[in-house]
């Protein structure tokens, strides 16, 4: 498997409800979390990473680093038959820190809530290496309703420019994070030229239009020219 944390500017990105009715059901849960790293313990946290295994209830995983307003945060995306379902928190609990809602509920990493679902081609062989792409942004507050309305019917031609593009397993989710909005976004490619579709898909007048809706209500990464930026990652485990 390929890592691929560049940033994503050629597909659509769209939210809605975590099921999306065209999918088959499935007894596995999709979920992200997120913990802060003190700027001391990174290298260590990133070593650690390094040589853990996925727990028996995960099917898959991923650890991803992003700095986020001068701090440093480890965002979790599982694919699991338990939501919460991992061995890598005994690993971690000593390096990192919990956000003030975890800490309240008594647990490691704060559970984000999943805003968006779609399964793309799923069913579809990858033709070359599969490459992942995890990704950051924020969301204006006074724009957050706007945001949900605006997903909650997504318009039919982008989420098939999701498919047209060669891309599976989209999954956007949400979290309060000092105070302030931020969508983790985790997906994967599976074409032979992700360059050359992201082109493509920019030509779509129906994409056009939905990125500038989208646009509005976000806030782009520090640092970033574009509205999502990528993120390290630290382990995937299949």
């Amino acid at each position: 498997m390929k890592n691929n944390w560049v940033v994503l500017t050629g597909i659509s990105l769209i939210c809605a409800g975590c099921v999306n009715s065209s999918a088959p059901k499935e007894s596995m849960v999709r979920s992200a979390s997120v913990v802060r790293v003190p700027r001391e313990n990174q290298e260590i946290v990133r070593s650690v990473c390094a040589g853990l295994e996925a727990s028996g209830a995960v099917r898959r995983g991923g650890l991803y680093l992003r700095d986020i307003e001068g701090e440093t945060y480890l965002f979790r995306y599982l694919e699991s038959h338990l939501a919460e379902a991992s061995e890598w928190e005994k690993e971690l609990a000593e390096w990192v820190e919990p956000l003030p809602e975890a800490t309240r509920k008594g647990i490691l990493f704060e559970p984000m809530e999943c805003i968006f679902y779609e399964r793309g081609v799923a069913g579809k062989a990858p033709r070359t290496e599969v490459e992942r792409i995890a990704m950051q942004t924020g969301l204006k507050p006074e724009k957050e309703a706007h945001y949900r309305l605006l997903h909650d019917n997504p318009w039919p031609d982008v989420v098939a420019a999701i498919s047209k593009a060669d891309y599976r397993h989209f999954s956007i989710f949400l979290e309060e994070i000092g105070g302030n909005l931020y969508l983790f976004g985790w997906l994967e490619y599976v074409g032979s030229d992700m360059e050359a579709d992201n082109a493509e898909n920019k030509k779509d007048p129906t994409s056009i239009r939905w990125w500038k809706e989208t646009d509005a209500c976000q806030i782009a990464p520090e640092g970033s020219d574009a509205i999502w930026a990528g993120m390290d990652e630290l382990l995937f485990s299949e």
